[in-house]
């Protein structure tokens, strides 16, 4: 019942931003409203198993990100990870307390985003989806940032940091570079 709580109270937050977002038009016309990335990098799980033993384990990831400005400010966005390896966590009761283990094998995610550009350099995401895997799917929260350095007129070079939290599982954060291109 918390967990539903949660996702609806979510949804309808990312709801009234995206509405309220469309009806800020900026008076300066956008050249280039759209930017697809990739990205390489490390997810950082919180509750990791290796031998036996719960411990940090840092696994290889790949990112890929599409994103739309609405002004220069705000942007809607979809963001996807990919782990590339197959790992083990610990999973927790609601009192915090360990309840088990589940295995991961290369789990994606998919997150609709809004996004937030304080500086002309700086974007800052959030949003809520699901991490897709053969045996369990899982809802997420993310929050992350993401520092953008122009190349040319088109490309653009991406450090992006993430944190995902997933109720009552493992909790994750990431580190990636890369690059986009925008349109």
């Amino acid at each position: 019942m918390k967990l539903s709580i949660f996702k609806a109270s979510t949804l309808l937050l990312f709801a009234l931003c995206s509405s309220s977002l469309w009806a800020q038009e900026g008076a300066q016309e956008l050249e280039e409203r759209h930017s697809l990335s990739i990205l390489i990098g490390h997810t950082h799980l919180d509750a990791g198993i290796l031998d036996g033993e719960s411990r940090w384990l840092s696994v290889p990831a790949f990112g890929f990100g599409y994103s739309y400005k609405l002004n220069h400010k705000w942007g809607i966005g979809l963001q996807s990870d990919l782990v590339i390896t197959n790992f083990e966590v610990e999973t927790f009761e609601g009192d915090g307390g360990v309840e088990g283990e589940i295995s991961r094998n290369f789990p994606w995610s998919m997150v609709p985003v809004v996004q937030y550009k304080p500086m002309h350099w700086l974007s800052i995401a959030v949003g809520s989806g699901i991490e897709f895997e053969e045996s369990e799917n899982l809802f997420l929260v993310k929050v992350g940032a993401e520092a953008n350095y122009p190349i040319n007129e088109k490309l653009e070079l991406i450090a992006e940091l993430s944190y995902d939290y997933k109720p009552e599982y493992y909790n994750s954060w990431g580190i990636f570079l890369g690059v986009a291109r925008t349109f």
